[in-house]
């Protein structure tokens, strides 16, 4: 391991919020003249900025420490004081309560990357279903959802059962997990016969059933937020522009993530 950059460690090389809280991470991280960044980023994010992190992509000076899971958790975090320098947040909605707590403005206008909601199901679990409607008729045990109160892919989950008019079919069947990748857990143990997880944490060895059309949910648009005492943000702001370097970049398109609607015209050329 890098001896540069120092993780704190969780499930590999990151930690969950839900390990995590306030007072454990400490009044002395509020120093400005503490030099370990610390980064929150939704649940959805993690492998890919794993992957990015330990393949030295992303820049900036100090070691970097990271802290995973759901949005609305993370700003919630915020609002009790957890001393957070950058926060990646998975939707607007997220970015925006980010932002009203005061302590929080967004890097840059736009977003980082998209992302995309998809169905599994456990393994051993044979169906042909196609989309949602498919899915209802045929799913007789739990469909995994994260909690849509403080998890954006579980709000977008909740907008594609109703805008498919699904909800009601769905209703006794599903079960609420604390952040995304809880919901990809609940199916891949067989806790639950299926679920709706992000594209991007997707393994080489899950079958995908379909894709939910994005016409369902509001847009899953990543952003990048600086929340660090005023004598840090520059240091942050330099950690938080090499995530739109093409190297990061690169490895979060190869991990299912899209260009934002703002930048897809430049990206297709």
């Amino acid at each position: 391991m890098n001896n540069e950059r120092r993780y704190l460690v969780g499930t590999m090389a990151f930690v969950t919020a839900a390990m995590l809280s306030v007072a454990a991470l400490g009044g002395r991280l509020l120093n400005p003249d503490e030099t370990t960044i610390r980064i929150a980023a939704a649940s959805s994010l993690a492998p890919a900025l794993e992957d990015a992190e330990q393949s030295d992509r992303i820049r900036g000076p100090g070691p970097r420490a990271w802290i995973i899971g759901a949005s609305g958790t993370l700003v919630q975090q915020i609002q009790r004081g957890a001393p957070f320098d950058l926060l990646l947040t998975a939707d607007e909605t997220a970015r925006d309560a980010a932002v009203a707590t005061g302590r929080c403005r967004a890097v840059r206008k736009t977003a980082l990357v998209r992302g995309g909601l998809v169905a599994i199901t456990r393994p051993g679990l044979v169906t042909d279903a196609k989309d949602l409607s498919g899915l209802a008729k045929v799913l007789v045990g739990k469909l995994a959802i994260a909690n849509p109160e403080h998890a954006p892919y579980g709000r977008a989950a909740r907008q594609a059962l109703e805008h498919s008019g699904t909800a009601t079919a769905f209703e006794s069947h599903l079960v609420y997990a604390s952040d995304i990748r809880d919901a990809a857990r609940l199916v891949r143990t067989g806790q639950a016969d299926g679920a709706l997880i992000a594209s991007a944490l997707v393994t080489a060895n899950e079958r995908v059933l379909f894709e939910v059309p994005s016409s369902l949910f509001d847009p899953l648009e990543a952003h990048v937020l600086n929340c660090a005492h005023p004598q840090r943000a520059v240091v942050a702001d330099r950690v938080a522009d090499s995530l739109w370097d093409e190297s990061v970049l690169s490895v979060l398109y190869r991990h299912g993530y899209l260009p934002p609607i703002e930048r897809g015209l430049r990206a297709a050329k």
